[in-house]
């Protein structure tokens, strides 16, 4: 069942990118597409926002080298906090161990950049239950 904007609107959607470009990009098709968008360059600042406003995010997405730690470790954390929350992961530097081990861990979904606004879109929507079974984005 596809939802519309107005729906869409109200599911929060949390980024977590050090390149502030590829933040930007994602930022603006979220939006258009009708998501509430928070974004964060630090993994601890957005931990400390899932911890006080556990219900303004309905899926994250977060690059796998952040500043502060690393993608994977974050996902077990995130998991360990908000099981159900789901988590889409972002690489460009992608090989089958770690794409197994956040499989293991919990992830919705693991996208290989670049990637387009209709393939982090299409992850998004079947984050949130409008999808499809989980799958990886290949370049």
């Amino acid at each position: 069942m596809m939802h519309d904007k107005t729906e869409r609107s109200r599911r929060g959607v949390f980024v977590i990118d050090a390149d502030r470009g590829v933040s930007r990009a994602m930022t603006t098709a979220l939006e258009r597409a009708g998501y509430d968008v928070t974004t964060f360059q630090q993994a601890g600042d957005c931990l400390t926002q899932l911890r006080q406003e556990p219900m303004a995010c309905h899926t994250l997405i977060a690059a796998v080298r952040l500043l502060d730690r690393d993608g994977i470790s974050l996902l077990a954390q995130i998991k360990g906090l908000l099981p159900c929350l789901p988590v889409i992961l972002i690489t460009a530097y992608a090989d089958v161990a770690m794409v197994v081990k956040a499989f293991k861990l919990g992830v919705s979904d693991f996208i290989e950049k670049p990637f387009g606004a209709r393939t982090l879109l299409a992850a998004v929507e079947s984050a949130c239950g409008n999808g499809e079974r989980p799958h990886t984005h290949a370049r």
